[in-house]
C-alpha cells in the first residue's frame, strides 16, 4: 500500500519523466520526419483546377494587388512538401518585386501566405511575409526576412515591404532585374542556395538516393530554442521581455492575493469536510489559471512554455503546506494554450478549443486528488 505522500511523488516523478520523453520524441521526429526536396518542381495548373476556397481566396488577392501594379504570372502547386498547396506568382516591374501567393492545406486547416521578395544585384534578398519562421532553417546573412503573420492583408504587407526597400536602396544597393519568364528559375535557384546554406550549418543533409535533403540532429535543439524565443511568434524583443516580466509579475501578485486572504482558510470554513492540501490546492489553482490566460492572450502561439515558464515566479510564493505544487505551472501552461486557441478560433474554421478545456479540467482533477 502506497502512502498519499508517495503517490504524489511518485506521479510527480512519473510527469517529469513523460516530459523527458516526450522531448526525446520531439527531437527524434524533427529528425527523421523533417525533409525537403533537393529541388522544387512546379506544376503549373490551370484556373479550372484550382478548388473552391482556393479560386475565391487567389482572386481576392488578384483585386488586392492589381492597384499596387502586381500582375499574375502563372498558378502552380509544388509536390512533395508536407503541405497541399496552390499558389499563384505575381510580379511587378515597376518595383522590381514578385509575389508568392500559397493557399495551403495541413491537416485540414487551410491558410493564406503572402511573400514579397526583391533581389539586389549583390545577391542579397529582401522578404517581406506573414510567413511564420520555420524553426528549423537557419537564416542566412544574405537574407532580410521581415515577418507579419498576424495579417493576410497584401496591401498591408507591401506597404512595409516598400519602407524596407527604400532603406535597402537608400543604403546604396540596386535592384536586380528579373526577366518576368525566368522568376520560376530564379525561385528554384534560391530555394538551392537556401539548402546549400542549410547543409553548410549542418542543419540538413544531401541524400543522394532519396533525392532529397534529411534533417539532422541540429535542428532538434534549434527547434527547442525557436519555441522558446516568443520573437519567433511575431513579438519584437523587447516588448517580448517585458510582456514576460509582466506575466511573472502578474502570477506573484495572485499568490500572494490569496496568501494574504487566506482564501485556504476561507474555504475550510465552507468545506469542512475538504482536507487542507487539497483545500490549498484548490485555494491557489485559479490564481495560476488566471495568470496563464493573461499570458495566452498576451504571447500568441507561445501560450503552454510561457504559461508555465512564468508561473514558475509564482511557486516561490507558495506556502510549503500546499500539495500538488508541480501540476499548478502545468495548470497555467495550459490555460496559455487555451487561451492561444481561443484567438486562434476567430479567424480558424476548425477551432481547438474543446481538447484544450477537457485536459486542462484533467489537470485540474487530478491534482486535487493527489494534493495530500
Amino acid at each position: 500500500m502506497i502512502p498519499p505522500g508517495g503517490l504524489n511523488i511518485l506521479v510527480n516523478s512519473a510527469i517529469l519523466a513523460v516530459i523527458l520523453i516526450l522531448s526525446a520524441g520531439v527531437a527524434l521526429y524533427l529528425i527523421r520526419q523533417i525533409h525537403l526536396p533537393r529541388k522544387l518542381v512546379f506544376q503549373d495548373i490551370d484556373e479550372a483546377e484550382l478548388s473552391d476556397s482556393a479560386r475565391d481566396r487567389l482572386a481576392r488577392v488578384d483585386e488586392d494587388v492589381r492597384d499596387i501594379g502586381f500582375e499574375p504570372v502563372a498558378s502552380f502547386t509544388v509536390p512533395g512538401l508536407a503541405a497541399v498547396n496552390e499558389n499563384r506568382l505575381y510580379w511587378s516591374q515597376k518595383h522590381k518585386t514578385r509575389l508568392v501567393a500559397s493557399f495551403t492545406t495541413f491537416r485540414g486547416r487551410p491558410s493564406l501566405f503572402l511573400e514579397f521578395v526583391s533581389a539586389f544585384e549583390n545577391h542579397d534578398q529582401l522578404n517581406t511575409t506573414n510567413i511564420q519562421r520555420v524553426s528549423y532553417l537557419a537564416i542566412p546573412s544574405w537574407s532580410e526576412i521581415d515577418r507579419h503573420p498576424d495579417t493576410d492583408n497584401a496591401g498591408e504587407i507591401f506597404r512595409i515591404h516598400l519602407e524596407n526597400l527604400d532603406r535597402q536602396l537608400k543604403n546604396g544597393k540596386a535592384l536586380k532585374d528579373i526577366s518576368r519568364s525566368r522568376l520560376k528559375e530564379e525561385i528554384i535557384a534560391e530555394q538551392v542556395r537556401l539548402m546549400d546554406f542549410q547543409v553548410e550549418k549542418r542543419r540538413f543533409r544531401l541524400d543522394e538516393k532519396k533525392d532529397r535533403y534529411e534533417g539532422t540532429w541540429r535542428i532538434a535543439p534549434a527547434s527547442v530554442a525557436f519555441y522558446l524565443d516568443p520573437r519567433a511568434g511575431g513579438i519584437p524583443g523587447r516588448k517580448a521581455g517585458a510582456m514576460i516580466l509582466l506575466a511573472c509579475v502578474i502570477c506573484s501578485i495572485f499568490v500572494l492575493l490569496v496568501r494574504c486572504l487566506e482564501l485556504d482558510s476561507m474555504l475550510g470554513e465552507i468545506f469542512p469536510a475538504i482536507i487542507p492540501p487539497k483545500l490549498g490546492f484548490l485555494a491557489y489553482c485559479p490564481a495560476f489559471i488566471i495568470s496563464g490566460l493573461i499570458v495566452g492572450w498576451l504571447i500568441p502561439k507561445r501560450g503552454f512554455v510561457f504559461g508555465l515558464v512564468t508561473s514558475l515566479a509564482g511557486l516561490i510564493f507558495l506556502p510549503a503546506t500546499v500539495s500538488s505544487k508541480l501540476f499548478l505551472p502545468l495548470i497555467s501552461g495550459q490555460s496559455g494554450l487555451l487561451l492561444n486557441r481561443i484567438k486562434e478560433s476567430f479567424s480558424n474554421t476548425r477551432p481547438r478549443i474543446a481538447g484544450a478545456i477537457i485536459v486542462l479540467a484533467g489537470l485540474v482533477l487530478l491534482g486535487y486528488y493527489l494534493a495530500s
